[in-house]
């Protein structure tokens, strides 16, 4: 027997099997990493709402420019068709999607409007023409008509802006801002131009109020 042959054999066997020891070893960490990865990472569910026409993704804590202006497109149809009626199903549709105080104020303003609504006996309908979000402020604005109708069925046309945020807590929206106006919608560039319109007429001396707001 060749001692010298079996010797360098076994040495040869023994560093094989250490090799694949550590092989075997980073594997198995590599598979902890991923698993770890797997669990860790925070689930996307792709969605194509039939009200926008483009996919939207959603997350736990975060949605797509897509899902909130589906959501937002559905809460200003919601705020923007009030009537006696139907006052009472909007706020429960919407209690359940708003922060509270956002939806105590929407209540408040609610009530006025449907005072409003039966003193002069009209309706109010809106028709939306146009949505969009401004990623910097992350605010979606839907633009439309509201269409007041009074009593003999003579009716008013008058743009309206519904402006709303909305956050993702859970895979659920919730709607942190909501606001309606007539006029231009108050976009970052809008508020910019408003706040220098402001200033100049503060240093000749006028009043905000004394001038037509654009």
């Amino acid at each position: 027997m060749n001692f010298g042959t079996l010797r360098k054999t076994w040495s040869q066997t023994v560093d094989e099997r250490n090799a694949f020891r550590l092989i075997s070893i980073m594997l198995a960490c590599i598979v902890a990493m991923l698993a770890g990865l797997l669990f860790t990472k925070e689930k996307v569910v792709v969605l194509v709402p039939p009200t926008i026409n483009e996919v939207t993704e959603l997350s736990t804590k975060q949605g797509s420019s897509g899902f909130k202006k589906s959501w937002a497109l559905y809460v200003a149809m919601l705020v923007g068709n009030v009537k006696p009626g139907t006052a009472d199903l909007i706020v429960t549709e919407l209690q359940s999607l708003m922060r509270p105080d956002v939806l105590e104020n929407f209540k408040s303003a609610l009530a006025i409007q449907l005072e409003k609504i039966r003193r002069d006996q009209i309706s109010v309908d809106f028709e939306a023409s146009q949505i969009f979000y401004e990623k910097e402020s992350d605010t979606v604005f839907v633009l439309g008509k509201s269409i007041l109708t009074g009593p003999i069925g003579k009716s008013a046309k008058y743009s309206r802006v519904i402006e709303i945020r909305i956050d993702v807590r859970n895979f659920s929206p919730v709607i942190t801002y909501l606001d309606t106006y007539e006029g231009d919608p108050h976009t970052l560039a809008w508020r910019d131009r408003e706040e220098k319109r402001l200033k100049a007429l503060q240093e000749r001396g006028i009043k905000p109020e004394d001038q037509p707001r654009k």
